[in-house]
């Protein structure tokens, strides 16, 4: 990855030429406004700097809505999320307060009353919560509906600065390159093989492909903006980007009369442009630096949390096996980050974590007599989201060194049990087995 002097030097150079991928401009439509708005903001400043593949254009007009659909519905869904469950519990404890009346329940209609009020404080709590995001929703709805996005990319459009793309004859010469680059893991978007179908397998080297003939016909070098983190784009080393594949490099050079071409992601391109411009937000840069921080420094921080959190929940064993069991001892606790959320709550930088979680638990019964019995063991597979928080200091612009870590939900969803005795009479029957073999072998003899 290139740092901020060497950014520096390349952005000085009217020469050099950059170029954002379609997954850049589909983030802004996912990020809270504010950032979006200090990402666009930079855009326009370099935008007479900027060129974009025209397979980057169609995917993002092919992908746009979707994710316009995904904003616009994350408001509009929330206030019912949070009342549905509200409205179900009141359905059901209704029809309970009706059965107890009926029993003539001692001082029941004081109990439903005051039911009714908690009730009615946690619509109150929803409607405040809903009033506070009132400000967001009007901005958030506002640039859905003037779509800067769309504007910056048909600006870029009308100053002539989208590819021609290939017409179809190239592109099957392209796709017979591609099956066999992704047959023997040649860089780049063999990866998208795996989910992907038809000519969209192929998408990220149909950019490729145009960037490497962009270039052959302009003079300077180019940085590539992108944030998709495959090990078909990107050398990683223990799960850090480091550059782009070595293939890349050579190949691109090959075409290019030795340029160079260098790879940023939207937060490394967020951080060194908002800096030479001297325009950085801080809360813009923790948004997206948000999962990096999360799974290189945070998740360290709250480690012993976690793993207790794993280890010592309340699991109901016998639930989950025909016998039953008394005692437990964890002998095995791993967990991994799935998905990373954040937001600002006042001066709170707020994480919403999802870990998924693996736990090993060898299982005994104890007798009356004291004497123990080997239950097997289960590995259970959970989901846990936490709520971790820290202040930040806004005249210093950094976090604080506390960290306060919530349990939201906890669930277990999937488990393997290692029947015991199952496992004996295998043994057994296999341990039968061999003897058999080694006595047909020996009457052979």
């Amino acid at each position: 990855m290139i740092g901020y002097d060497k950014y520096e030097e390349l952005i000085n150079d009217e020469n050099n030429t950059i170029i954002l991928d379609a997954n850049i401009f589909l983030e802004l439509y996912r990020l809270s406004t504010n950032s979006s708005k200090d990402i666009l903001n930079l855009l326009c400043e370099i935008e007479h700097k900027v060129w974009i593949p025209k397979q980057v254009y169609e995917e993002y007009y092919n992908n746009k809505d979707v994710e316009k659909r995904k904003q616009h519905n994350k408001y509009k869904n929330i206030k019912i999320e949070l009342n549905v469950p509200i409205q179900k519990l009141e359905s059901d404890i209704k029809k309970k307060f009706y059965r107890y009346r009926k029993f003539h329940f001692p001082n029941v209609s004081n109990l439903e009353n005051d039911y009714k009020n908690k009730v009615d404080e946690l619509r109150n709590m929803i409607t405040e919560y809903m009033n506070t995001l009132d400000d967001e929703v009007k901005d958030n709805n506002k640039l859905l509906k003037e779509d800067k996005v769309e504007e910056y990319i048909e600006m870029i459009k009308d100053n002539d600065k989208v590819g021609k793309g290939f017409d179809i004859v190239d592109k099957i010469k392209i796709v017979k390159e591609g099956e066999t680059r992704y047959k023997y893991h040649i860089p780049p978007g063999y990866e998208d093989a795996k989910e992907k179908s038809g000519l969209r397998a192929f998408g990220d080297l149909f950019v490729w492909k145009e960037i490497i003939r962009y270039s052959s016909s302009n003079n300077g070098e180019i940085i590539f903006i992108t944030n998709d983190e495959k090990p078909d784009w990107w050398e990683i080393e223990n799960d850090k980007l480091i550059g782009p594949r070595k293939e890349l490099i050579e190949e691109f050079k090959r075409y290019n009369n030795n340029k160079n071409i260098h790879f940023l992601t939207l937060r490394d391109f967020y951080s060194s442009t908002s800096k030479y411009y001297n325009v950085l937000s801080y809360i813009t840069e923790l948004e997206l630096n948000a999962e990096r921080y999360v799974e290189e420094h945070l998740i360290k921080e709250v480690d012993e949390e976690i793993t207790d959190t794993i280890a010592y929940h309340e699991y109901n064993y016998e639930s989950y096996i025909d016998y039953s069991c008394n005692d437990s001892d964890v002998s095995y606790v791993d967990y991994e980050v799935k998905d990373v959320d954040f937001e600002v709550i006042e001066k709170e930088a707020v994480y919403y974590v999802t870990l998924e979680g693996i736990v090993n638990v060898s299982l005994s019964h104890k007798d009356e007599e004291d004497d123990e019995y080997d239950m097997g063991s289960i590995e259970l597979k959970v989901l846990i989201e936490l709520d971790i928080r820290k202040t930040i200091d806004v005249e210093k612009m950094e976090l604080e060194e506390d960290t306060r870590v919530t349990v939201d939900s906890f669930q277990v969803i999937d488990y393997e049990y290692k029947d015991p005795f199952e496992e004996e009479a295998e043994a057994r029957e296999l341990a039968e087995a061999d003897m058999m073999d080694a006595l047909e072998e020996y009457y052979r003899h």
